[in-house]
């Protein structure tokens, strides 16, 4: 019943998101895509973020080809993965499902709206971390 729930809930979040306009920051296209045409990190171009995004974008743009639908894919896969994370961080603060849905799909709402619909760095640290809470 809970694995159900948490499906709705997430196809709730796809509807929502497939409502909004996906941003393609052109950071999350082109650092990839030089560092995967030979440009060294650091060295042939500055960037002033940590390379770990970079290097995962990369491995999966050559891969699956770089677009937009791709990062796109990736994007709401981490969605998703942040969204059953959430909740099983507070059903283990809670101890209480009913409470634990409540909170992800206002996180769901909030998400969506201010966070939007796109990728950048910070967004793509949640999940690493939130791995540390269960």
């Amino acid at each position: 019943m809970i694995v159900i729930i948490l499906y709705l809930i997430g196809i709730l979040h796809l509807l929502i998101l497939n409502q909004l306009t996906f941003t393609a920051w052109p950071e999350m296209m082109s650092y990839p895509y030089l560092f995967s045409n030979g440009f060294i990190l650091y060295k042939d171009f500055i960037i002033p973020y940590p390379p770990g995004l970079i290097l995962i974008l990369s491995a999966i743009f050559n891969g699956f080809g770089f677009s937009p639908f791709v990062l796109k894919t990736f994007t709401w896969i981490l969605i998703l993965l942040t969204d059953l994370l959430i909740y099983l961080i507070l059903k283990k603060i809670s101890k209480n499902n009913l409470i634990s849905f409540i909170f992800l799909i206002i996180y769901i709402f909030l998400q969506s709206f201010l966070d939007g619909n796109m990728l950048w760095f910070d967004f793509a640290t949640v999940v690493p971390l939130s791995f540390s809470l269960i």
